[in-house]
């Protein structure tokens, strides 16, 4: 179904695949994660809390300071999930109920099919008698 494995997240890169919607034919294609853009411009400012941190700069008061941070972080981080959950539950959802419809479509049509190869089985043996006939 997919055109290759999930590729492994390298710490540097910070690129794997996830899957896209192709609308054409409605199907999923791998494609590259992006980072995270909250994250993205988080990283300075942790990095430097960290070196002003681990350079001594910071009192003892204010060591805490970036826990409320980094929690917010976390909990719109974890808003933005829930929602793309539930961006792929409905997603999932509308494919079943496509595959579902496509398989009643597809039996549907090969049953007339089938009619039709009756129907031209019957006109075939019709002619053959009729040939036979007026052969002999």
């Amino acid at each position: 179904m997919f055109l290759h494995k999930n590729q492994i997240v390298n710490e540097n890169s910070g690129v794997a695949s996830d899957f896209k919607l192709r609308t054409p034919f409605a199907s999923y294609r791998p494609v590259d994660y992006r980072e995270y853009m909250p994250f993205v411009n988080f990283t300075p400012t942790i990095d430097e809390y960290l070196t002003k941190l681990f350079a001594g700069e910071i009192d003892e008061g204010n060591k805490d300071v970036l826990d409320a941070y980094i929690t917010d972080m976390a909990a719109q981080a974890i808003e933005d999930l829930k929602k793309q959950q539930s961006a792929h539950a409905d997603k999932i959802h509308d494919l079943y109920h496509r595959r579902v419809g496509d398989k009643l479509a597809f039996e549907r049509h090969l049953e007339q099919l089938n009619g039709d190869l009756e129907r031209n089985e019957e006109e075939l043996q019709t002619i053959d008698q009729r040939q036979r006939a007026t052969k002999f």
